[in-house]
């Protein structure tokens, strides 16, 4: 499994190496803790959904898939916090 990056163009070589990293362990750890995940990236005022993990065999939180999807990151919450430093 690896990430899709279309988009992205900010994304250094070594950092997409390092994120395909951590997306080849993603569906292991979506079993284990019986959960959706999701890897978001900066893009520009978004966030981009570069990968998604869903749990087996427990059925998904989402009909289909959410890689490509983007959320804007003004508004605050969580997402906001963490990829830009302020919510």
């Amino acid at each position: 499994m690896r990430g899709n990056y279309s988009g992205c163009s900010e994304l250094a070589a070594e950092d997409r190496a390092f994120l395909d990293r951590v997306v080849a362990n993603l569906p292991m750890l979506a079993d284990l803790l019986h959960a959706d995940l999701l890897l978001h990236v900066r893009v520009g005022d978004a966030s981009q959904v570069v990968a998604h993990a869903a749990p087996h065999p427990l059925p998904s939180l989402y009909a289909s898939s959410q890689v490509g999807r983007r959320l804007p990151l003004r508004g605050g919450g969580a997402g906001a916090l963490l990829l830009t430093g302020r919510s």
